[in-house]
């Protein structure tokens, strides 16, 4: 599964009006979030709707120049 994961974006301003972008994202979709089992750090794979999920969001992002990523995993 992706790891959960903050990304940083800011776009070119002025100092007077700079604006910071905080984009928080989770990890798609298991079979295991649907049972309720607890993941900690196994490495399951996205089910059919994970992917989509992960599909989805790359097209949300596509453009978005991150200036800083942080990640758990």
């Amino acid at each position: 599964a992706l790891a959960a994961a903050a990304a940083l974006a800011s776009a070119p301003a002025r100092a007077d009006d700079a604006v910071l972008d905080l984009y928080l994202v989770r990890h798609g979709q298991t079979d295991w979030n649907l049972e309720k089992r607890l993941q900690g750090a196994t490495d399951n794979p996205l089910n059919d709707t994970g992917r989509a999920q992960a599909a989805e969001l790359a097209q949300r992002l596509a453009g978005v120049r991150f200036t800083h990523v942080y990640s758990s995993g």
